[in-house]
């Protein structure tokens, strides 16, 4: 287990996993998912200080279209989040096919364990539609003012992913924009280290069986002075990371 995590934060996260779990047990199997990759990236920012992590997701469904999740990373003392050495996520979320499109919503809880004052909430939507080959997606994610993040912050995103017809590949990408009030600079520089940027992606993926191994390159648009400034702001620029995951 990764050293020097709070009692108290890991008797709350142990007493959440546990209600996830008996919540879970009579409703359909949960999704586990265990990821290997070279650098934790979110948004185009790396929140495992630019180095390898190890991440962890459970998804339990409860009732029809409604599961909670949770997913445990290794955060590797990031100073993007206060020095902390693992992140815990915790959400409830809502599906709901209609009409062809797929809708869903969700509420987290984002945890940082043996970091003070760097936890909040962040709420979601998303809605994606299949055509061909391709799933194509528009997201938003709102974290009302809080402390934490000096403010509030806004991410807008565009999402698709194509599979090659007749192999295990499939090609994918992404375009998204923070933005946000600013309460406090320094704590905002957080989640937006240049005040409202873009972000982008390009990957594949294989798959066979269980197994997936990635390729995913990352760059955002700030510039390249304000990524010197400090450690919330380091590790914004492109990057190619790669990954192994395993989903049961």
């Amino acid at each position: 287990m990764i050293a020097g995590i709070r009692i108290a934060s890991m008797a709350g996260a142990g007493a959440a996993a546990t209600a996830l779990l008996c919540a879970a047990a009579s409703a359909a199997p949960p999704r586990l998912s265990i990821e290997a990759t070279s650098d934790l990236r979110a948004r185009g920012l790396s929140w495992s200080d630019g180095r390898a992590s190890l991440r962890a997701g459970l998804d339990a469904p409860i009732a029809d279209g409604f599961s909670l999740a949770g997913d445990l990373a290794a955060l590797r003392g990031a100073p993007r989040h206060g020095g902390a050495d693992a992140g815990l996520d915790l959400a409830a979320r809502f599906r709901r096919n209609i009409d062809g499109w797929s809708l869903s919503a969700t509420a987290a809880r984002r945890l940082f364990l043996d970091a003070r004052g760097q936890d909040y909430w962040e709420l979601g939507a998303a809605a994606g539609r299949t055509i061909g080959p391709a799933l194509l997606r528009a997201t938003i994610h709102y974290a009302p003012d809080q402390n934490a993040i000096g403010g509030d912050n806004l991410h807008l995103g565009a999402e698709a992913d194509v599979a090659i017809p007749g192999t295990a590949f499939t090609l994918f990408g992404g375009l998204g924009h923070s933005s946000g009030k600013t309460g406090d600079a320094a704590r905002a520089a957080r989640l937006r280290p240049d005040g409202a940027y873009f972000d982008w992606r390009l990957g594949a993926e294989h798959v066979h069986g269980p197994l997936a191994l990635g390729l995913v390159y990352t760059d955002t648009s700030i510039t390249h002075g304000r990524r010197r400034t400090g450690g919330t702001a380091e590790h914004a620029s492109a990057r190619l990371a790669g990954y192994a995951r395993l989903d049961f």
